[in-house]
């Protein structure tokens, strides 16, 4: 009862309790860095549930095996289904563990560690916005929501529910409005851009779906997904 608790410090608790030792209000932390990208691919209907069986190599950039060092095998990436494996099946070698899961504080596994340090940067909003897996989840969960959804408003409060758990804000709804007012106007004038932003990943877009609108949309995904609600659970 207490972990399904608000995290939020209420005005009237916050003389009585100011440590929660009476466990007056629940716990807030970041997802670890397995939690976010498995959060990306479930909303997007992606993930692959599977148990057991053989490590799997998802998407990574380069062939940073052979560039840490070059006696090392190639990185040899999976492809369909194994793609979308939960994170805890991905291949890990120590000396070049997978870039996605280090920028969210997972260790090296080189020694082992009580407690991972949870940081914030620039960098982990980076890798959200550009990592393909997430571009690509993010797609996917855009050209459902166009599918599935019969106006804008829907479409967010969808996306809301899934990608953090709770309908959005009036202020949220406000913003990612006129965000995707603004994309739609981008890619109408820039179709090529559209047309590569939705070349990345291996699943195909869906023939059924305007470009220039799915595009719009991924970009919207994406922003949501960078929200704090959305990597924290609080």
């Amino acid at each position: 009862a207490t972990y399904r608790q608000d995290s939020v410090r209420r005005a009237d608790l916050a003389e009585r309790d100011p440590e929660n030792r009476l466990l007056s209000r629940g716990p807030a932390f970041r997802l670890s860095a397995e939690e976010i990208r498995d959060e990306a691919l479930l909303a997007a209907g992606l993930l692959n549930f599977k148990m057991g069986g053989p490590p799997v190599s998802p998407y990574q950039p380069g062939d940073l095996w052979r560039e840490n060092n070059t006696f090392s095998p190639a990185y040899a990436q999976s492809h369909g289904e194994d793609l979308y494996r939960r994170s805890v099946y991905t291949i890990w070698k120590r000396t070049a563990p997978p870039p996605n899961m280090m920028n969210f504080d997972s260790q090296t596994r080189e020694f082992c560690t009580a407690k991972r340090p949870v940081t914030s940067t620039p960098l982990q909003a980076l890798g959200l916005l550009n990592d393909v897996t997430f571009i690509e989840a993010s797609r996917v969960l855009a050209a459902d929501l166009i599918v599935s959804q019969k106006d804008d408003e829907a479409r967010l409060h969808e996306a809301s529910l899934r990608l953090c758990a709770r309908p959005p804000t009036e202020k949220e709804t406000a913003v990612l409005k006129s965000a995707l007012a603004e994309q739609r106007d981008n890619f109408a004038k820039q179709k090529d851009d559209a047309a590569k932003l939705l070349k990345i990943g291996e699943k195909p877009a869906p023939a059924n779906v305007d470009a220039n609108e799915l595009a719009a949309w991924t970009v919207i995904v994406q922003a949501m997904f960078n929200q704090d609600a959305c990597v924290w659970r609080r």
